[in-house]
């Protein structure tokens, strides 16, 4: 009798068992290692805007503020926007690292309706967020993106567009806003038009 109760349940343990040890693989899978997270534009960019803020050519003339990312302030924002970002549990050294890069860069879905990409300041870091599930992600950059090369040039075209941003007078707030707003309706329209091209003949 003993072993009828235990071969009864060993379906519905062994099945539980299963699907619990398949769910910690993809969530494994799924986990983000911020030793990814650095990629050879974000190498490049840092080398540029270092070398620019210790010559004399600044290209701009707006003094930013220099942050110490060993700072607790630094820590706490970068630990928040790593935590943001779907990397648990970042640690002191990685906040510091991701507040000390210039540019960050995420790639995540945000929907099919929204913006290709997207961008904020966090104290000395700029996050831009590119959408994967966005047209443009979907028809091109995903099937450039197998090639270093070709990534790393896209990703320093946006970066230079969003820094240049950064770097300009914060009363030109407003129109840079208008500006980007009409570059991400331009950007989505001539997507849509290559996913459906309109019969012209």
């Amino acid at each position: 009798m003993r072993q009828d109760i235990w071969c009864q349940l060993y379906d519905v343990i062994y099945n539980t068992i299963k699907e619990m040890y398949r769910l910690n693989e993809e969530t494994r899978r799924n986990t983000r290692s911020y030793d990814d997270a650095d990629t050879p534009a974000t190498n490049i960019i840092n080398s540029v805007e270092n070398e620019s803020a210790n010559s004399d050519e600044g290209d701009s003339d707006i003094d930013e503020e220099v942050i110490d990312p060993a700072s607790d302030e630094a820590i706490s924002a970068g630990k928040e926007e790593l935590a943001n970002q779907g990397y648990e549990n970042p640690t002191d050294e990685q906040a510091s690292r991701f507040i000390s890069n210039k540019v960050n860069f995420d790639y995540a879905d945000k929907g099919e309706r929204a913006p290709a990409f997207d961008y904020k300041f966090v104290l000395s870091t700029t996050i831009i967020t590119i959408n994967t599930s966005h047209k443009f992600y979907t028809l091109l950059l995903e099937k450039i993106y197998p090639n270093t090369e070709a990534r790393t040039t896209f990703e320093l075209l946006l970066a230079s567009l969003v820094q240049s941003i950064r770097k300009t007078d914060t009363t030109q707030k407003q129109e840079n806003d208008k500006l980007v707003t009409l570059w991400y309706n331009r950007l989505n329209n001539y997507i849509s038009e290559l996913a459906n091209p309109r019969n012209t003949n």
